[in-house]
């Protein structure tokens, strides 16, 4: 646990980081802010950048989420009798079309 890597005063515990980690990763952990044991902890809306939570980014991000589950049809190229549907995420298929 990351508290056990921090002194009683709420530091890190630079020696033991030091010791446990590569140096290249010990710097990595030394340099996240830890913050006052005096601030209260908070509740936040990630989608709203004043953190308050709104039926409208609410509705906003459950269409986002719909959005990327439905792959619909960018693309539809004919060449011949063959027609290539590319989806959103760049897979296509190509189809031989009937004559």
């Amino acid at each position: 646990m990351a508290s056990d890597l921090m002194t009683n005063s709420g530091q890190w515990n630079e020696e033991l980081i030091r010791e446990i980690f590569i140096s290249v990763d010990a710097a990595a952990i030394l340099r996240i802010p830890l913050r006052s044991q005096d601030d209260d902890d908070c509740w936040a809306w990630e989608p709203e950048k004043h953190g308050i939570y709104s039926v409208k980014t609410a509705y906003q991000k459950l269409e986002q989420v719909h959005q990327q589950a439905v792959l619909p049809t960018t693309g539809c190229f004919l060449e011949g009798n063959m027609e290539t549907q590319c989806s959103t995420e760049g897979a296509c298929v190509v189809v031989e079309s009937a004559p």
